[in-house]
């Protein structure tokens, strides 16, 4: 996942609980790609377009935003 995280240099620098915590949100990680990429791919292989949503439409469903930093800010 990591090109640092070698199995020895973790085993001796980290608790069990940061092992656990490192590993359980890798695995969240790995799920998260694999679903945005079979999603991607179905919905490639079935035809349908992806659903567009332009500026106006994120202004009328998002009222409050702002532009900061270069991105938009919305409370929530």
């Amino acid at each position: 996942m990591y090109p640092w995280a070698e199995p020895d240099k973790l085993l001796d620098e980290k608790s069990l609980d940061q092992l656990i915590l490192f590993y359980r949100y890798g695995w969240e990680a790995q799920q998260m790609q694999a679903q945005v990429y079979w999603g991607v791919l179905g919905q490639a292989l079935s035809g349908d377009e992806p659903a567009k949503t332009t500026l106006d439409e994120f202004k009328k469903s998002h009222p409050d935003a702002i532009v900061e930093n270069g991105a938009w800010k919305v409370s929530r």
